[in-house]
This record gives C-alpha cells, sequence and structure tokens, in this order.
C-alpha cells in the first residue's frame, strides 16, 4: 500500500498558479486569466506562499485532464521536489472531468502536493477532502448541463427549419436577432451551373471540373459527387439531433428538386451500369495469382476462336500459361480445404471467443476498470448516506450528490453492458465466420468479381503462386485465421479415419495459436 506524503504546514509552502479559459477566444476578448492570477496572487500574499511559476491553459478545456498545456503543469508539480502546492481560482479551472478530476488530485496529494482553489476555501481534513471532490463533480454536473442546454437549442433550431451549423460551399450564414438566415453566395450560383450541366448534358464529371476551375471554383471528385447527392442544395436538412429523415430547411433553395432528383437519377443509372460491367469479369484471379519464376502477376486473355479463357505471366522468357477454368476450379478445391466440419463449430466457437479475450489486454483492463469505478461509486454514496444520515451534510448537499453518483453510476453500467454486447457480437461473428468456412469455394463460384476479389484477399492477402509442374496452386501466405481453419480440417480427416476424440486437440489448437489471429 503506497504511503500518502502529507503536506507539512509549519513548513513554508511552495506553489505553482494554474489559470486556464476554454477558448481562445474567451482569452483574447476578455480578461478571466489576469483576474484568475491577480486572485490566486493575492491569496499567495496574504498567506506567505513563494510562487515559483505561472500556467496558463489558453484554448483550452477543462472536459479532458490529457490538455498539453495542463500536462505540461503537472510534470512541472511533480518533477520539482519543493513544490507542494498548486493555487487556482475555483475547482472547475483545474478540471470539469468529475472522476478524473479526482484522480489527479489524489495523484498530487500522495506526492505531498494540495489543490487549493481561492475563492472556494476549504479545512484541509476529511470534510475538507470530501468537498473538494463534490466541487469537482459537481462541475462536470455543470458542464453537462450546459451542454445539455446547448443541444436543446440546436434541437430547437433544426425543428424550427434553421440550419445553425456549418453550411456546405456555395452557401453563407448570417445571424440576425436569433435567426440563422442562409443565402446562396456568388460560389453557389456557379455550383447550380454544374447541376445544370449534369442534368442536361452528357458529360462527365472531370468535365464539370474542368469547367468550375475555368470558372474560379476548385473542387475535387469527391467533394462534386457528395454536393451532387446533398439534399440540402435543394432546400432539406438533415441532422443527427432529429434522427434519419430529412426536413424541409429555411435556407434560400440552390437548385430546384426537380432538378436535384434527374442529377441522382442519372448518377445512380451510371453507378449501376458500372457495377454490372464489373460483376461480367471473367478473369477474378487477375493480379492475384503470380508467377513462381519471376514473381510478377499473371495476367488474361480470351482465345475468341475457341472462346475459351487463358491466364498467363507476360515476361519475357516465361511460358506460364494455363486455362481459366482449370484454375478457377483448383482454385474452388483449394478454397474447400478450409472447410470445417459443422460437429466442430460449438467448440471452436466457445474456444475462439475465449482466445480472443485472453489476447486483447485492453478490454479486459478497461471493465477491471469500469468496476473498480463502480464499487467506489457505491462506496461514495454509502459514506454520503452515513454522513446524511449522523446530521454532517444537509439535504440539498445530499440529493445533488447523490444525484450525481447515480448518474455516474448510470454511466457505468451502461458501458459495462457495452462490452457484454461486444461478446455477444463476437459470438455472432465467430459463427458467421465459422459458417463461411463451409462454402468458401461455393461463395467464390457464385460470386460476381468483386465478391471473388474480396475471398481471395480475404483468405491470400498477398495473393498466391501457380506452379506449372504440379499443375496447382503453391501458397506462400495465407490469413492466420483461415491457415488455422485449414490445420484443423486436415486433424479432423485425419483423426476421424482412426476414431479419436478431438475436442481437447482442437481446443490446443487454437488456444497455442491465438496470439496470431487477424480479427
Amino acid at each position: 500500500m503506497m504511503r500518502v506524503k502529507k503536506t507539512d504546514t509549519s513548513k513554508d509552502r511552495v506553489a505553482v498558479i494554474w489559470c486556464r479559459v476554454s477558448t481562445k477566444e474567451q482569452f483574447k476578448n476578455n480578461c478571466s486569466i489576469d483576474v484568475q492570477k491577480k486572485e490566486c496572487r493575492e491569496y499567495a500574499t496574504q498567506h506567505n506562499i513563494q510562487v515559483i511559476g505561472e500556467y496558463e491553459g489558453k484554448g483550452e478545456s477543462a472536459k479532458t485532464t490529457n490538455g498539453r498545456q495542463f500536462q505540461e503543469m503537472l510534470k512541472v508539480v511533480t518533477s520539482n521536489k519543493k513544490v507542494n502546492t498548486i493555487l487556482v481560482r475555483t475547482y472547475d479551472r483545474f478540471s470539469r472531468t468529475g472522476g478524473e478530476g479526482i484522480v489527479v488530485k489524489e495523484m498530487l496529494r500522495k506526492r505531498g502536493v494540495d489543490l487549493i482553489a481561492v475563492a472556494q476555501p476549504v479545512e484541509k481534513n476529511t470534510q475538507g477532502e470530501f468537498l473538494e471532490d463534490l466541487y469537482l463533480i459537481l462541475s462536470k454536473f455543470d458542464n453537462s448541463q450546459r451542454r445539455d442546454k446547448c443541444l436543446a437549442g440546436i434541437k430547437g433550431c433544426m425543428e424550427r427549419g434553421d440550419w445553425c451549423c456549418r453550411v456546405p460551399m456555395g452557401f453563407s450564414r448570417k445571424k440576425v436577432d436569433k435567426r440563422h438566415i442562409i443565402t446562396v453566395n456568388e460560389t453557389g450560383k456557379i455550383l447550380r451551373e454544374a447541376f445544370l450541366w449534369k442534368a442536361n448534358e452528357n458529360i462527365t464529371s472531370d468535365e464539370i471540373m474542368r469547367r468550375l476551375n475555368r470558372r474560379g471554383v476548385f473542387i475535387k471528385k469527391s467533394q462534386l459527387s457528395e454536393m451532387f447527392r446533398n439534399k440540402f442544395y435543394c432546400g432539406m436538412i438533415r441532422h443527427w439531433s432529429l434522427g434519419e429523415d430529412w426536413i424541409r430547411g429555411n435556407q434560400e433553395i440552390l437548385i430546384e428538386p426537380e432538378i436535384f432528383d434527374k442529377v441522382n437519377r442519372k448518377m445512380n443509372e451510371g453507378h449501376l451500369a458500372g457495377y454490372e460491367k464489373q460483376e461480367s469479369n471473367n478473369f477474378p484471379l487477375k493480379g492475384h495469382v503470380f508467377c513462381p519464376d519471376c514473381h510478377r502477376p499473371f495476367t488474361a486473355y480470351t482465345v475468341k476462336k475457341k472462346n475459351r479463357d487463358y491466364y498467363k505471366c507476360n515476361t519475357k522468357g516465361c511460358c506460364h500459361n494455363r486455362a481459366a477454368d482449370v484454375m478457377h476450379q483448383k482454385y474452388i478445391n483449394l478454397l474447400s480445404d478450409y472447410r470445417i466440419p459443422k460437429c466442430l463449430f460449438p467448440i471452436l466457437q466457445r474456444v475462439f471467443t475465449k482466445v480472443f479475450w485472453e489476447n486483447n489486454q485492453r478490454e479486459k483492463e478497461e471493465i477491471k476498470s469500469l468496476n473498480i469505478r463502480l464499487t467506489d461509486c457505491e462506496v461514495k454514496a454509502k459514506a454520503v448516506r452515513l454522513r446524511y444520515g449522523l446530521g454532517e451534510i444537509d439535504k440539498e448537499i445530499y440529493d445533488d450528490t447523490m444525484n450525481v453518483l447515480e448518474e455516474q453510476k448510470d454511466e457505468i453500467e451502461q458501458n459495462l453492458e457495452l462490452y457484454k454486447n461486444k461478446l455477444s457480437n463476437l459470438d455472432r461473428y465467430t459463427t458467421k465466420v465459422l459458417k463461411m468456412s463451409c462454402k468458401l469455394g461455393d461463395l467464390w463460384q457464385k460470386g460476381n468479381a468483386r465478391v471473388c476479389q474480396k475471398l481471395q484477399n480475404l483468405v491470400f492477402p498477398q495473393g498466391i503462386e501457380w506452379d506449372d509442374k504440379n499443375d496447382d496452386y503453391r501458397t506462400f501466405s495465407e490469413n492466420e485465421v483461415f491457415r488455422l481453419f485449414r490445420k484443423i480440417s486436415t486433424t479432423y480427416k485425419y483423426e476421424s479415419k482412426k476414431n479419436t476424440p478431438l475436442s481437447s486437440e482442437v481446443s490446443a489448437l487454437v488456444e497455442n495459436n491465438g496470439n496470431s489471429f487477424l480479427w
């Protein structure tokens, strides 16, 4: 158990001053930093405290304790053994994180460093420590209330049709009284032409970009596609606070809904046509199978007289050439080697889940930390009830503290539930992978080029070689999960012939290879 270094109040105090404002605008436009420094200096003078440094959090939020300037101040405090005090104006200038702030304060206390809020004096005893924690918790509570009010304001604006967030390219926004007025600017008038070009002329996106560039509007291809699909341009708005539905907005309309719909129909037709062309590809192994001699990927061609497809190596001097239908059938046979017998599904699913959690230390640490926080929250609640029962705190403080602790407890329990759901999702995931392994060959044979390529890259992420001498494939790299599947499948076939129980061997095989899983 770590011994807490008690600050000797009989000795001279040596302190640093910490001041903070949340935004750079606050730092530029008001005197908050100067006021905080002034009050801390006056307190230090009155109490004979030597100040050896002043640190400022300019535009640094207290919603986290990971701020760069805050961490720099802590580094100085913890590295200088003479420093035994941090002066702040109020506790919310130190932290608005609640629990995290309390942890940092406790860490400092164990190093013999006191936190003093000059405008919120408390006694240095058990009751004072409780009040310090309470101030930090209430700072987070106040922060949460502000956030809720802000979000409620945003939702109210959106429900009225007033967009109050960042506007897309082509619009300008200004606030008049409490209303957000959004109008089409000069760039927007040029972008309107882009919608008309797309709707009425058979031109490509590259040509539209060239025309826009000539008129002084520079836009990327991805931005152009996103703009054509954004209903904001035809007078609609959608925000996460309102759900997934689009509603009528009050902004100026850049393009009529009829033109917008026509543009999107054209884009969808072009997308589907391209997808069908991809599906008609007869050479899914092109670029995936490599020559065993020069290690370059095979290309493909069709002999029209025979109406037959072939794969070949294009390197001069290489004579590797094989019919596509033969290579396709060989590939299907190869994928069949990864088939897992259905009778092994239950044990494999249990072992995979066990191995996953054993090899994901972060999840275990998070769950452990959450359980510790939950216990700590319950202990604090019990202490508050005891103190209220003894008459040490009044009803108002009791209610406020219990409300905050209940919120913390609910949040912790929700996070623990998320990890339970993750485990449940893992069960579904392993089931899906195991079922897929039983029909890799069928999926590849029946899938279009896109599906085939996804499967190929999943099982053999670095490709595969064709061995002319043996007229078959040679694997040099495979996904570790599927490599394990192949081992299990081979072992099962061998042991089945001897009528030997396999469950324990499968468990050992999976657990021994667990560290190399590529989930």
